[in-house]
């Protein structure tokens, strides 16, 4: 089989190219496509690469991820690579057999229910981003070998994340303010993918919640992954309301798995163990 793997410049895509060569993949089997090599803005760009690499998986992760550039700085930026881009592979691709796995968040939803959100629950965006996600979801449901997969606050990967940039912030603060009233699943770049990969060797198309277990709050992460890391860096709660934000972010970011029990896939190890595994990571760097 062939791989197209688009943002492969990010935490996740470089993440799943890696572990597709860990279990055996052909380099030459493998297009992982940083902006440079493919800028989904492009129909063009897009339509020439999947003719001629004819890949059998294209795992689509290039995204514009950045929440508040998103919201007014850069909001045609994010309409374009996000949705545009999405529709661009997907109409490259109407007419094959291509397996496609798009990577979407749970900013598709707005966080205010008490209970763990479905596949199927209410999607009511807050931000342009989980607008531009949300709505790139309903094109690529168009196109029956897809496999939509809403995720969480990742880390891991190549790139910046959340607990990384808290680690740098520790060096040179006694105390870092952390909001504790976000709530969700950690997500560890290498355990994602390796599901993702899982996912696309299947049949069993659908929209996927796939997190690591348990929840938690953005400020005991951070107190989690100090303890791993020996920080001494004291963490405050603060309230997502105190914050100077133009884009507002979903309280509640616990998604059910019940999709991946229902079609025989094994949940990804707790966030604890997780986190451990990262921490450990940054210290041998």
């Amino acid at each position: 089989m062939k791989f197209l793997i688009t943002g492969a410049a990010g935490q996740l895509g470089n993440q799943i190219n890696q572990e597709l060569r860990l279990i055996g993949v052909d380099d030459h089997d493998i297009l992982a496509a940083d902006k440079k090599a493919l800028d989904v803005r492009y129909y063009d760009q897009v339509k020439k690469v999947v003719d001629v690499f004819q890949p059998d998986v294209i795992f689509h992760c290039a995204a514009f991820t950045d929440v508040e550039a998103s919201e007014k700085i850069k909001r045609d930026l994010a309409y374009e690579v996000n949705l545009g881009g999405t529709k661009n592979i997907v109409n490259a691709i109407k007419d094959t057999n291509i397996k496609l796995v798009f990577i979407s968040t749970d900013y598709v939803f707005d966080g205010k229910s008490q209970d763990l959100y479905e596949i199927d629950s209410h999607k009511n965006p807050l931000n342009v981003y989980g607008l531009t996600k949300s709505l790139a979801e309903d094109i690529v449901l168009e196109y029956k070998r897809s496999f939509i997969v809403r995720t969480a606050w990742i880390f891991g990967g190549s790139g910046h994340n959340f607990i990384e940039k808290m680690v740098e912030l520790s060096k040179d603060h006694n105390k870092v303010y952390v909001v504790c009233d976000q709530i969700g699943s950690p997500t560890y770049a290498p355990h994602l993918a390796s599901m993702l990969i899982k996912l696309a060797l299947s049949d069993k198309y659908g929209i996927y919640h796939i997190t690591n277990e348990g929840f938690i709050s953005r400020s005991d992460l951070v107190r989690l992954a100090y303890k791993y890391l020996n920080i001494d860096t004291k963490v405050s709660d603060i309230l997502t309301s105190s914050l100077q934000s133009s884009a507002s972010r979903p309280l509640n970011a616990c998604l059910s798995k019940q999709s991946l029990l229902d079609n025989n896939f094994e949940l990804l190890a707790h966030y604890e163990q997780a986190v451990e595994e990262y921490c450990k990571k940054l210290k041998r760097r």
